[in-house]
């Protein structure tokens, strides 16, 4: 993983943190999306990538 992985990644928390704080919407309508996108830029396979991104998002959640 490369740092600019790491800081899409930071930055999508802190966009999704100020959204959530602001809207009240939760954090998974942007991080999920995002993870996918870092997921899929790491050369994951495309068969595990969506379940890797919602599981995710639910551990953190947890």
């Amino acid at each position: 993983m490369f740092i600019s992985d790491i800081a899409l990644l930071m930055l999508g928390g802190a966009i999704s943190g100020f959204l959530s704080g602001l809207l009240g919407i939760g954090g998974g309508m942007i991080l999920i999306p995002l993870m996918i996108l870092v997921f899929n830029h790491l050369g994951f396979s495309q068969n595990i990538v969506m379940h890797m991104a919602i599981a995710t998002g639910r551990a953190a959640r947890d």
